[in-house]
């Protein structure tokens, strides 16, 4: 597993404010295209999933099949991923803007990625989104991983979140296609 820190604002750790973790996956159909999410209203493409909940007691491949079910619509059992992810991005920031504090907090994002699997198609009648991702206009789709450079670069926003997403997703697959053979030989697929 390939890890990555990043942190161009020389954050100190001391100066951390929150802790944040995550999981996203990089999910093929047969014909090689991935799910690739999108929110219209924040002008941002994310690779499916998101942060771990309380709820998944610290199993990442459960947080990680929940987040997907909900962003997609595909049910659990037709998900497949392999058991250990390819990839961790540790990113500092300071004066960070969430979602749900009121002030910019200084804080550390890890995220743990995964390569997989799915043979059905997405059911955007079956999401369970959250009220900010229904006011965002979340959706979801596939599309061939060529494509995806291409679809970044059209995207004109100049927020700081939006350089972070089409930052890791680059950095994604770049990491996943570079180590292809080696990461998907002997998968161990999780069920």
């Amino acid at each position: 597993m390939r890890s990555v820190v990043i942190n161009e604002e020389q954050t100190k750790r001391e100066v951390l404010q929150q802790k944040k973790y995550k999981v996203r996956a990089l999910i093929f159909n047969s014909e090689g295209k991935m799910i690739l999410t999108y929110y219209e209203g924040f002008h941002l493409y994310m690779l499916p999933g998101g942060s771990m909940e309380k709820q998944d007691k610290g199993n990442r491949i459960k947080s990680l099949k929940r987040e997907i079910t909900q962003e997609t619509g595909i049910k659990e059992k037709h998900i497949w991923l392999s058991s250990k992810p390819f990839m961790k991005l540790k990113v500092y920031h300071q004066n960070f803007a969430t979602r749900d504090a009121k002030l910019p907090v200084n804080r550390v994002t890890t995220t743990y990625f995964y390569a997989g699997m799915t043979d059905q198609e997405i059911c955007l009648e079956k999401r369970e989104l959250t009220p900010s991702e229904k006011r965002a206009n979340h959706t979801s789709f596939f599309i061939s991983p060529n494509e995806v450079s291409d679809l970044l670069k059209s995207n004109t926003d100049q927020s700081v979140k939006r350089q972070d997403f089409d930052r890791e997703i680059e950095m994604c697959l770049q990491e996943f296609f570079q180590n292809k053979n080696k990461e998907t030989q002997g998968w161990e697929i999780m069920d």
